[in-house]
């Protein structure tokens, strides 16, 4: 059982460094993970298309990340998730500039 995070604290839960259905004749052994929750607890559910983004202030044309860090920092700046969800479409807009996204962006946000 996993360690309830302070409020404003995110807990990140990795997943597994292998794919599902890709190794057909390889059995994977996965990792079950029990969360206790409570009523107003959030859950973060994201790939990595936002955190590896290229961008920056410059927009270099290389860029640099976004990276999880940032990421994260946003996650704990708001409680509201529609204004979360703004907060993160407009950091992304800005990150990325003119740069063409590098890859798909998923978030699932629940709150309980």
């Amino acid at each position: 059982m996993l360690k309830k995070p302070n409020f404003g604290e995110v807990h990140e839960i990795k997943g597994e460094r292998f794919p599902i259905g890709l190794y057909h004749d390889v059995h994977k052994k996965y990792v079950t993970t029990h969360i206790s929750f409570e009523k107003g607890d959030q859950f973060f559910l994201f790939s990595d298309g936002f955190v590896d983004q290229f961008g920056g202030p410059k927009n270099r044309i290389l860029g640099k990340k976004f990276t999880k860090k940032r990421f994260k920092e946003i996650l704990n700046s708001e409680r509201n998730l529609e204004k979360l969800k703004m907060k993160l479409n407009t950091s992304f807009s800005s990150w990325k500039g003119k740069i063409e996204q590098t890859d798909d962006i998923l978030i699932i946000a629940l709150e309980i």
